[in-house]
């Protein structure tokens, strides 16, 4: 009997160790169950964050390109009407038939908002005397808003966009 006690208190300072070694390796177990979730909060958060940018500066490329559009189909009717530039003009320039309608009229869908449209600016060299191979230009200047709050919190709420396009004069 007394070996085989020996050989208990010879082996009592490992199993002890071996015990206390598995108790800590549970505590950590737990902490580090915690600690997992807290870094997936944390990393969601973030890329959260990251793609709803990602949405709000895809819109805003979107936008730009439908107005583009617009800039090109007020390009385009004023290269064959150059003399209606707005319905102030003299010309039997009324709504729709004038390049500024044409620009607010492209995107009807609902692509652009005609009421954030801030400004149409058409360019003739001689806008009384228009010269068929005159280039007219239109710009549209346009400010679109973010939706997303992360843009906001940095102090941006919006940002203006300008879209130009240029043809000839095709009939004065």
């Amino acid at each position: 009997m007394s070996g085989s006690k020996s050989k208990i208190i010879n082996r009592s300072p490992t199993e002890t160790h071996e015990v206390r070694v598995n108790t800590m390796l549970q505590q950590e177990k737990h902490s580090e169950e915690g600690q997992g979730l807290l870094e997936f909060a944390l990393g969601f958060t973030v890329l959260i964050l990251i793609l709803t940018g990602i949405v709000d500066l895809g819109r805003a490329y979107f936008t730009y390109v439908a107005l583009g559009n617009a800039a090109g189909e007020g390009a385009a009717y004023g290269s064959f009407r150059p003399r209606c530039r707005s319905s102030a003009d003299n010309y039997d320039c009324g709504y729709p038939n004038n390049v500024v309608d044409r620009v607010r009229n492209e995107s009807q869908n609902g692509l652009i908002q005609t009421d954030r449209i801030e400004n149409v600016i058409v360019e003739t060299p001689n806008p009384t005397v228009p010269q068929i191979g005159d280039p007219i230009t239109v710009t549209v200047v346009y400010d679109h808003e973010f939706l997303m709050p992360f843009f906001r919190g940095a102090g941006v709420n919006s940002i203006r966009l300008q879209a130009r396009a240029v043809q000839p004069i095709r009939a004065p």
